[in-house]
């Protein structure tokens, strides 16, 4: 597998990592961790323009330091899970990643005993950048992975132009599994007996919406700092998310929105300008006292979370070749949608590639 030279004359592994989001990013961080990039080269390939995948933060303009979360919007962690992954969270929460939720969520449903609750007070999308900056990858953002052929025992990879390419000893692919297989090039043809599989897991789907109060730090007639709206068609939930993540701006406050799945899934496919007005105007049905936002975005998740895991969770993922070169699909897709689950699947990857450079 030891093909290529690195700078300093040793031979190297290189690792393509598609998806840059937390299961992606954790798992480029464990192999800096355990070989260094002098044994194993990572590149790690986005489409988005950013990283972070659903864990999304936005800000208000360019320049603001006014953000909110489209994305994931706190962490539960079971006491199972922070046994499990103590180490990883303990880390996030020294380095101030992480802080425990201590304001209140309404309507929240009751957790199992012993499940903590954390906020990421810098916005969800600091988690997967604190794991790529302990990496040491080579970050391609705006690149979308469109084909995966195999030669001379490596994969070739090629994104959407002519000058994206990366042949790779390892291929670890953590988008959602609809965009997995629509990928063309050899890898349709090893994909096939995985295909039925592959095709049954579910995903919710959903529009969310940031809006930016600039001048004011609250809103009068709400108590709380987020809320599960169960009276609504449209929203299902609210966060004033400054205060959430406990985020005091003095630009001012923001707010996420999220729609229901049943609202949200026959509209998926409509034109934004076609949605964003009902779901304005259901928000101020919930919310009367609504300022004008100075600013607002408007988005849609259309793979949410993962409602219908690959074969129940249970695998972490899942191998679909198994040698020269080494293919490896990840992510919620094959455990579950949370932090854990994505931390899960990238322990997992990192078990295949460790057994199979040491064998």
């Amino acid at each position: 597998m030891l093909e290529e030279k690195s700078n300093s004359g040793m031979r190297q592994t290189k690792v393509l990592i598609v998806g840059a989001g937390v299961t992606g990013s954790y798992v480029a961080s464990i192999i800096a961790k355990h070989y260094g990039s002098s044994k194993v080269a990572v590149e790690l390939w986005d489409k988005g323009r950013g990283i972070g995948g659903r864990m999304s933060t936005s800000r208000m303009s360019r320049d603001s330091k006014l953000t909110c979360d489209l994305g994931a919007q706190y962490f539960s962690v079971t006491k199972q899970y922070w046994e499990k992954h103590k180490s990883v969270h303990e880390d996030l929460l020294a380095n101030d990643i992480l802080r425990p939720l201590t304001s209140r969520v309404e309507n929240m449903k009751k957790s199992e005993e012993g499940t903590q609750h954390f906020v990421a007070p810098k916005g969800s999308a600091s988690i997967p950048k604190y794991f790529i900056s302990k990496s040491e990858a080579v970050i391609k953002t705006s690149t979308l992975l469109k084909q995966i052929d195999f030669h001379d025992n490596k994969a070739v990879a090629m994104g959407d132009s002519d000058d994206v390419i990366c042949h790779a000893d390892v291929v670890v692919v953590t988008i959602p599994t609809p965009q997995i297989l629509n990928l063309k090039g050899d890898f349709e043809n090893i994909i096939k007996p995985f295909t039925s599989g592959l095709q049954n897991v579910q995903y919710s789907s959903r529009y969310v919406m940031g809006l930016f109060f600039a001048g004011i730090s609250n809103i009068e007639g709400i108590d709380w700092s987020a809320k599960y709206i169960y009276d609504n068609p449209c929203i299902r939930y609210v966060a004033l998310d400054t205060k959430k993540r406990d985020q005091e701006c003095e630009e001012g406050l923001s707010m996420v929105v999220h729609t229901s799945v049943p609202f949200s899934i026959p509209l998926i496919d409509h034109q934004f300008d076609q949605v964003e007005p009902t779901v304005l105007d259901n928000l101020k049905q919930v919310i009367p006292n609504l300022p004008e936002p100075t600013s607002k975005k408007f988005m849609r998740w259309r793979y949410s979370q993962v409602s219908k895991p690959y074969n129940g969770g249970e695998q972490g993922c899942l191998v679909v070749k198994d040698s020269s070169p080494l293919v490896i699909l990840a992510g919620d897709a094959f455990t579950h949608s949370n932090l854990d689950g994505c931390i899960s699947s990238g322990d997992r990857v990192f078990d295949v590639i460790r057994n199979s450079f040491d064998s």
